[in-house]
């Protein structure tokens, strides 16, 4: 699904905007590439050579690679900072710190409230 919206975004001609298409891949596809990823983040490596080949780091990839019309075989660090991006982890890491933050208080409210 998240495949089918990056081509959809890069063959849209008005897509030539950078911050345009950005946002555009914030929205769309981003959503959908971290759906619950509170839950399966936590189970991830914390290594950025292995997450270069996993299958949710390789859709922002393809996105950079086909919306600078590079080979694919170009690289991966370079495309992602021609468009000043950051791999996808550090998102999810930040979304696991603001789960884990949001929720603690929460425990310690429903333990009092309990006894």
């Amino acid at each position: 699904m998240a495949l089918i919206a990056v081509k959809f975004c890069v063959a849209l001609s008005f897509c030539r905007d950078q911050n345009l298409a950005s946002k555009i891949f914030e929205t769309m596809i981003s959503p959908i590439l971290t759906y619950a990823n509170e839950a399966w983040g936590l189970y991830i490596k914390q290594d950025f050579k292995t997450w270069d080949s996993s299958p949710t780091e390789n859709v922002q990839l393809q996105f950079c690679k086909r919306y600078l019309e590079t080979n694919n075989k170009a690289s991966n660090l370079a495309c992602r900072a021609e468009l000043g991006r950051f791999p996808l982890i550090i998102n999810i890491n930040k979304h696991i710190f603001n789960y884990i933050l949001f929720y603690t208080p929460l425990e310690k409210e429903i333990f009092t409230l309990i006894s």
